[in-house]
């Protein structure tokens, strides 16, 4: 196998690496590890990586780099005149002069160890968007191998958690009693295997398109098997028993099977689609008003306790409004607005809704950012499915951050490294316009490969 062949499997592998390993911000040392690996594959591409030819590849580009530099903006030191008169920052300067002490300079970040520690973070996502970008690859089918396999790993340690009487879970705060898998929250799992759903129906076109399956009895043997590993997934999730991707779960597959259809299918496919893009957004309008009335099937936390989270957190971004307290500081600052008599044994770590966390850090920069992002999102998912000769797996990918986004309405999953690295996957994916593949011609996988 040629050095340039090898390298195009790191892609892949590095993804099942942080589905694996990076279900949690509590994995101290298995983050350590993705965040140096991610460090050398992000040396290796802007060493030696490919240019971006195409026009929404740079525009991706520009996106992550600007959003990168408003992050490590927040890191640098500025004058006691300039940073003390940014809202929010009362507490602070009190608590200098209760001390005695002049103010010092300081970053914009009001706890900037939090601000380094979640930039740390984004290294995953970014190695991984990145590579797929400007480095080699061995073809998108091939990552959504890698997802199904950490799905799959997951899935099944989940049913261990769920059936055995000493469960094992791989971090010391967790869901516990529910099946969590690799992750620390069963939100998270349920997530995983809701992407997991397009995914599978985008193997199962890839197959049932090949030349090897033109025999109606493989053909149906591939159909069987697909049915029987979605039913696997489907069971997984009602198990796990997040209410939130219940919600999105039927949508998901509505809009996962169109992915079986041929381009020439005609009008019957395209009401499908319709169909499944339109339950797809009342599956998300659901779980915006419907997670606050109905309890959670899991059982974790009740929706009194969410509700005054939010109450909190709407608190939050009004003082640190129009700037924000810092990329990574909600922790620090909730602590500050939350009610002492409801303080429990359970702590308080994200908003359980990635937006209102954004907007509490960032301010409105932060907001015009994600709007820009949102916006180029949208392009890019209308361009696929509209596309003749887009890839099953392309328009899959776009399925994937919609459910990511989505359920981030309602809980953090792109705070998770491992969900976040295959958000920016799916970003990457969605940013091209065509298959890539080492070689002179692409190649899909075949029923040899399996």
């Amino acid at each position: 196998m040629s050095g340039q062949r090898l390298l195009g499997w790191v892609g892949p592998a590095y993804l099942f690496a942080c589905l694996v390993l990076g279900g949690s911000a509590q994995g101290i040392w298995t983050n350590l590890v993705l965040q140096l690996v991610a460090l050398v594959m992000l040396t290796w591409v802007f060493a030696f990586g490919r240019p971006l030819a195409e026009r929404p590849e740079r525009r991706l580009s520009w996106l992550v780099g600007v959003g990168a530099g408003l992050v490590a903006l927040q890191l640098l030191p500025l004058p006691p005149a300039l940073w003390s008169a940014l809202p929010g920052r009362d507490t602070i300067v009190d608590g200098f002069a209760l001390i005695g002490l002049g103010l010092p300079w300081m970053p914009f970040s009001v706890a900037p160890e939090a601000t380094i520690s979640a930039a740390l973070a984004l290294l995953p996502p970014l190695a991984m968007l990145f590579w797929i970008l400007r480095g080699p690859c061995q073809g998108w089918t091939w990552l959504v191998v890698a997802t199904l396999a950490a799905a799959g790993v997951s899935i099944m340690v989940a049913l261990w958690q769920a059936g055995s009487s000493a469960p094992w879970y791989p971090y010391r705060h967790s869901s516990l009693g529910a099946a969590t898998g690799l992750f620390a929250n069963s939100n998270h799992l349920a997530s995983l295997m809701l992407c997991a759903v397009p995914l599978l129906a985008a193997i199962g076109a890839d197959l049932l398109s090949s030349r090897e399956s033109k025999v109606a009895g493989q053909r149906a043997a591939i159909a069987t098997a697909l049915l029987l590993c979605a039913a696997a997934l489907v069971g997984g999730i009602l198990l796990n028993g997040s209410l939130a991707v219940v919600l999105l779960g039927g949508p998901m597959l509505l809009a996962s099977a169109l992915l079986l259809f041929p381009a020439s299918a005609g009008r019957a496919s395209w009401t499908i689609v319709t169909a499944g893009c339109v339950a797809l957004v009342v599956g998300g309008a659901l779980i915006a008003s419907g997670a606050l009335s109905l309890e959670r099937w899991s059982g974790q936390g009740s929706i009194a306790e969410r509700i005054e989270i939010l109450r909190a957190s709407l608190t939050l971004a009004g003082t640190y409004a129009p700037w924000g307290s810092g990329f990574g500081t909600f922790p620090a600052v909730y602590r500050l607005f939350e009610d002492p008599q409801a303080v429990k044994a359970v702590f308080v770590n994200h908003v359980h809704n990635d937006l209102l966390e954004l907007i509490i850090e960032t301010g409105v920069i932060g907001s015009a950012w994600f709007a820009a992002l949102l916006w180029w999102w949208v392009s890019r998912a209308l361009y696929h499915w509209r596309s003749p000769t887009a890839s099953a797996a392309a328009k899959a990918f776009t399925l994937v951050s919609c459910g990511l986004l989505l359920h981030s309405l309602v809980d953090f999953p792109l705070r998770t490294p491992g969900l976040a690295a295959l958000f920016a996957t799916a970003l990457a994916v969605m940013a091209s316009r065509a298959t890539p593949a080492i070689g002179p011609k692409p190649r899909h996988l075949t029923l040899d490969d399996l």
